[in-house]
């Protein structure tokens, strides 16, 4: 029996042949594009035809990207935007980043978006008097701030 009668009947028994030789169900060799195409839940390799191959869950970025308005986590993979919302400038985040004066007896700040995005309200944090407690270490970097 030659190659290709034995293929033939391996096909008309309905055994498995290795991808490179067949046909699609929809009639073509597939060629899967390189740019993932993606959903809110996946993103997967696709063929013209429409066939899906390497579909994974999205992995949310640990940082944050913005604009103006809102804030997003990207997918780490195909950079498909993530949990978007708008900034809320509710963290109080007592740092140089977001300091606006300061006085003999409180700092001011800016509070923040837990993005990172710098709002225009502010809080006032009440400066301390030094005891054995909060002095205890020296080696403080110079951050402008009163200690």
């Amino acid at each position: 029996m030659g190659k290709k009668k034995t293929l033939g009947i391996i096909l008309a028994t309905g055994a498995i042949i290795p991808a490179s030789m067949a046909l699609a169900s929809c009639g073509h060799k597939h060629s899967y594009d390189s740019n993932l195409k993606s959903d809110a839940t996946q993103h997967w390799e696709e063929c013209s035809c429409g066939d899906k191959k390497n579909a994974e869950n999205h992995e949310e970025a640990t940082n944050y990207s913005h604009n103006e308005t809102h804030h997003w986590k990207d997918c780490t993979e195909c950079g498909y935007d993530l949990t978007v919302a708008q900034h809320t400038y509710d963290q109080e985040v007592k740092n140089e980043t977001y300091f606006v004066s300061e006085n003999e007896t409180t700092v001011t700040y800016n509070k923040s978006c837990v993005c990172g995005v710098e709002g225009t309200d502010t809080f006032t944090v009440n400066k301390t008097t030094a005891t054995l407690e909060n002095i205890s270490t020296l080696d403080k970097p110079y951050d402008a701030l009163a200690v």
